[in-house]
């Protein structure tokens, strides 16, 4: 237990120094795709929701850091909501967003060089969609067009000047939904609202 102990320390120290002389400056521009799941979403009807898990939820964005601390990100999502014994819930959309790095904005990494974390903004649009619902007055067929608002945090790990591991959570709000996440149900929310929340994991 004592040299676990020791060489837990010796792991940190190491990384300490690692962190404070060895800086990693990441490239302004970056490609990403990240993984994870949906939770916390409303309006939902929960007792049509399969009971297994799978993941819910993928990303692919285009980022562009002006300098240390601001950039722009466009993001593509697509989130799929599996349903017992009915067809699945497909949500597809895009985002424009600014990004705030809070790492650099509050000298954090002057302690460390190789953590980070992001902050994020900004407004879009998402189609839902199920096969067998019919939708009227929509560009896109059958499909329930939204306006998105989101914001978000990620915190960051630095492999090198090209390459990071990071995990996101993201709040999603939608407007102008008019079905529930399930699409059986109309939506009586206040402006169409509708929100979810998203965890994933990636590589840019």
């Amino acid at each position: 237990m004592k040299k676990i102990s020791l060489f837990l320390l010796a792991a940190l120290f190491s990384l300490s120094v690692y962190s404070q002389s060895s800086e990693i400056k990441l490239h302004p521009w970056s490609i990403g795709l990240s993984v994870g799941d949906h939770f916390f979403m409303g309006p939902l009807d929960p007792e049509s929701l399969a009971p297994w898990y799978a993941p819910g939820c993928a990303q692919l964005y285009g980022k562009y850091m002006f300098n240390k601390t601001w950039g722009i990100m466009l993001k593509g999502e697509y989130n799929i909501i599996l349903h017992q014994g009915s067809k699945d819930t497909h949500i597809a959309g895009a985002t424009l967003e600014a990004i705030a790095d809070l790492g650099n904005a509050t000298n954090f990494s002057n302690w460390t060089r190789i953590f980070g974390l992001y902050a994020h903004g900004g407004i879009g649009a998402d189609v839902m969609w199920k096969k067998g619902i019919e939708m009227e007055h929509c560009i896109f067929k059958n499909a329930d067009e939204m306006i998105t608002l989101t914001i978000g945090l990620t915190p960051y790990f630095k492999i090198n000047e090209h390459w990071a591991v990071n995990i996101d959570y993201s709040y999603r709000l939608h407007f102008k939904q008019n079905r529930y996440y399930n699409m059986d149900i109309s939506n009586d929310y206040p402006l169409g609202a509708g929100y979810m929340r998203t965890l994933s994991v990636g590589i840019s």
